[in-house]
C-alpha cells in the first residue's frame, strides 16, 4: 500500500457553499481550536526540517481553493520556507490524485507536500420558545398588586451554529511516507482572508511546535 497515496475526495456542492457563503454576519464570534496533530516519530528530534514545499487544496471550487493555497504560501514563506501553490503548478491545476502529485513535485523540485481538505462540516439549529404577557388593551394593564390573567404569546428564537473540520498532511516526496498530519475545527467562521489565515495558522503554528519549521 502506497502511504503517499491519499483520497481525492472533492468537496460536495454544498460543501463548498458553506465554505463560500458562510453563515453570520462578521459580528459572529469565530472560534478555532487544533483537534489533533500526529508527527512520525522518527522525524522527533531528527533536525528535519520542511523546505520546498507544494501546497495543495482538495476542493471543487477554484476560489476556495486558490484561498486556503494561497494562505498556507503566505504562512510558510513567512516562516522561510519556499512554496509552490498548486492553483499554479500545471501538472494539478484541473486533477488532484497521485500521479498528478507526484509529477508536479518532479516539475517544481519540491520536497514536502502539504495537502488540506475539508474534512467534515456540521450545522446545528437549536430553537427556544419564550413566553411572554401582553396586554392589548388598557383594561388589561396591570395595576395591581396581584398577578392578573393576560393573554400570552409565544415568541421562537432559532440559532445556528457551523462547524468545520479541517485536516492537513505533510508528506515526504523522497520516501512518499507522511511526515505529520494534523485536525482543526473552527466554529461560526467568516470568510474572510483573515478567518483562513487564522485556520492554516493553527497548522504552522503546531508545525513549528513539532520543529518541522
Amino acid at each position: 500500500m502506497k502511504v503517499f497515496r491519499f483520497s481525492h475526495r472533492s468537496l460536495s456542492p454544498v460543501a463548498c457553499m458553506v465554505l463560500l457563503l458562510v453563515i453570520g454576519l462578521s459580528s459572529c464570534t469565530t472560534r478555532n481550536r487544533l483537534l489533533s496533530s500526529w508527527i512520525d516519530p522518527a522525524v522527533v528530534g531528527s533536525g528535519q526540517k520542511i523546505e520546498d514545499t507544494l501546497v495543495i487544496g482538495v476542493a471543487r471550487d477554484a476560489t476556495v481553493r486558490r484561498l486556503f493555497e494561497n494562505s498556507f504560501a503566505r504562512g510558510l514563506q513567512r516562516e522561510g520556507v519556499r512554496s509552490f501553490k498548486g492553483n499554479t503548478v500545471e501538472a494539478v491545476k484541473e486533477v488532484v490524485n497521485y500521479e498528478t502529485v507526484v509529477q508536479a513535485a518532479k516539475d517544481t523540485g519540491a520536497k514536502t507536500v502539504l495537502i488540506t481538505r475539508l474534512a467534515d462540516y456540521s450545522r446545528t439549529t437549536s430553537t427556544g420558545d419564550s413566553v411572554g404577557r401582553i396586554y392589548g388593551v388598557l383594561k388589561d394593564a396591570p395595576m395591581d398588586y396581584g398577578m392578573m390573567i393576560a393573554s400570552t404569546t409565544e415568541s421562537t428564537s432559532t440559532s445556528n451554529k457551523l462547524k468545520l473540520e479541517l485536516e492537513s498532511h505533510l508528506y515526504d516526496v523522497g520516501t512518499r511516507k507522511l511526515i505529520w498530519s494534523g485536525r482543526s475545527e473552527v466554529t461560526d467562521p467568516v470568510m474572510t482572508n483573515k478567518f483562513i489565515d487564522t485556520a492554516t495558522g493553527l497548522f504552522i503554528a503546531d508545525l513549528k511546535k513539532n520543529k518541522l519549521l
